[in-house]
């Protein structure tokens, strides 16, 4: 939970991400795949970041990629290289990234990863969001 709302600090609005965080939990697995992963700090074991992939049919797959973003270029890509690795096994064909649009360092690391922008749009609460896909 603090992972992901450090992950954000930076976004206007963006407050607790006790919602997302309830998503990810209750992410029917029976009903799709979903796998997760975190990268810990060798020092004090702290998580510092937090991967997932997940989808709820075979054609196109979400990837998560959490971390303050500072350490996108390091802990970030870890997760990303791990998470592309397990949709190649899975056979996934596409990837998606959906972000909130003023989240810059995310929304850049995404397109320097090949993603290109697919939807816009307005979140229940009023934030705009961003999706970016990549074909795999």
């Amino acid at each position: 939970m603090e992972l992901a709302d450090e992950a954000v600090v930076h976004v206007p609005g963006a407050g607790s991400q006790a919602e997302w965080c309830r998503n990810r939990r209750a992410f029917d697995v029976s009903r799709g795949v979903q796998r997760e992963y975190v990268v810990e700090d060798d020092e004090t074991a702290d998580i510092v970041g937090y991967g997932s992939v997940e989808a709820a049919g075979d054609e196109e797959f979400r990837l998560f990629v959490v971390t303050p973003p500072d350490r996108l270029s390091s802990v970030g890509a870890l997760l990303y290289t791990t998470g592309i690795e397990t949709l190649r096994e899975l056979g996934a064909r596409a990837v998606t990234f959906s972000e909130y649009a003023a989240d810059e360092p995310i929304v850049s690391f995404a397109i320097s990863h090949g993603f290109k922008e697919s939807r816009r749009w307005t979140l229940p609460d009023g934030k705009k969001a961003i999706t970016l896909r990549k074909d795999l």
